[in-house]
């Protein structure tokens, strides 16, 4: 019965060392002067590498905790490439998501977690020409990064701890951005939230 009972505490022991050695921290400290605790996870892609040129959108994602505000942090990578040099004028705005923009987690079960933008977010995007790429290529690659702030209340954190999610929607002022969650990211993805202390 002892020798059970040893084995169950170091078991114990063991999946809290596994789990917590799950959680990968950009930023893990106390401010000394206010006592604020931050913890920010690592950025997590949520795309697969494989291909990673042949996609017009790459997303990551990032969970920041200062206190007890919490917010998910989304970095949209869209990229697309065109025979001809894009005009000017079209590459105002590649990205423009409004304040309260909705993103929408799917979640496994096929519910819908709705979370809004904190701020508004305006992005050009810049022109690449051939002959500035690595890659032997005619084509001009048009791209756009933006890193989004959305608010993260208790009870949407709760459902994305509870299990996994499988995609992801970015709503912008003109089109949507909509980021499937690959296998191999399922976990980190669900990881970012259970790694956030509250």
């Amino acid at each position: 019965m002892k020798t059970r009972a040893l084995m169950a505490i170091v078991l114990l022991g063991l999946s809290t060392g596994v789990n917590a050695a799950k959680c990968k921290y950009a930023q893990d400290e106390v401010d000394p002067f206010t006592g604020v605790k931050t913890l920010q996870t690592k950025w997590d892609q949520l795309t697969s590498t494989w291909m990673a040129d042949m996609r017009e959108i790459d997303g990551w994602i990032s969970v920041l905790a200062v206190g007890d505000q919490v917010t998910l942090w989304v970095k949209l990578d869209y990229s697309i490439k065109t025979p001809k040099e894009p005009a000017f004028g079209s590459l105002r705005d590649a990205i423009a998501i409004q304040k309260g923009a909705p993103l929408l987690i799917l979640m496994a079960d096929d519910s819908i977690i709705e979370l809004s933008a904190t701020h508004e977010v305006r992005k050009d995007a810049y022109s690449v020409p051939p002959w500035e790429q690595s890659a032997d290529t005619d084509k001009f690659v048009v791209r756009a990064v933006a890193n989004i702030e959305y608010a993260l209340p208790p009870e949407a954190i709760a459902a994305l701890k509870a299990q996994h999610a499988t995609d992801i929607r970015i709503t912008a002022a003109n089109r949507n951005f909509d980021v499937e969650i690959h296998k191999k990211s399922l976990t980190d993805f669900h990881n970012a939230f259970a790694c956030t202390e509250l």
